[in-house]
């Protein structure tokens, strides 16, 4: 993402993958520019979640905080997960090609981002991925902030009391597809 003038980046979750960029964000001489409370997960140890050209009243104009980093946090709340895949009729056996992610536990939330890829499952019935650190809360269902991959259009929620995620699409539940690749973030309560 380049921000040049009187943009704004907040609250957002930022996968950079080695194939893409190293570098989140790039401000180049802009004005009234804010980067805040973002969280850019990185691929390689060289991750640049912002860089800034430094231009005469850039730096004083440009408002970069509140950011949390895959790389180069030292907050010892950070774990890795290994999401996998379920389908509710027959759990199944599946082949993955890619799982992983990271979460964070602070007080009663936890904020998640993870990637599951497969390229074979048998699994049949409504698609689950369980394993979260923890359950929700029993009082509500959480909605997930971001889904993007292979299986679209795709809602998602934390299933209140448990420690897994639904999908849904807009006719109702998500069928477990033989293979697919999801991207999923979002935060949840316990």
């Amino acid at each position: 993402v380049q921000l040049v003038a009187e943009a704004q980046m907040r609250n957002c979750r930022v996968f950079l993958s080695s194939g893409d960029s190293t570098i989140g964000v790039i401000i180049t001489g802009g004005v009234e520019v804010s980067v805040e409370g973002n969280i850019f997960l990185g691929a390689s140890s060289g991750t640049t979640a912002v860089y800034r050209t430094a231009a005469e009243y850039a730096e004083k104009t440009c408002v970069v905080h509140s950011n949390k980093y895959w790389n180069g946090i030292a907050n010892n709340d950070i774990r890795n997960l290994a999401p996998t895949i379920r389908g509710q009729t027959v759990v199944g056996t599946t082949t993955y090609t890619n799982q992983s992610g990271i979460y964070t536990h602070s007080g009663n939330k936890v904020d998640f981002t993870m990637r599951v890829a497969w390229s074979a499952s048998d699994a049949s019935g409504n698609l689950t991925i369980p394993g979260l650190p923890f359950a929700a809360s029993q009082y509500a269902v959480f909605s997930v902030m971001s889904v993007s991959g292979s299986l679209q259009p795709i809602v998602a929620y934390v299933v209140a009391g448990a420690s897994q995620i639904r999908l849904r699409n807009a006719s109702g539940v998500t069928q477990i597809a033989s293979s697919g690749d999801l991207y999923i973030s979002g935060s949840y309560f316990i």
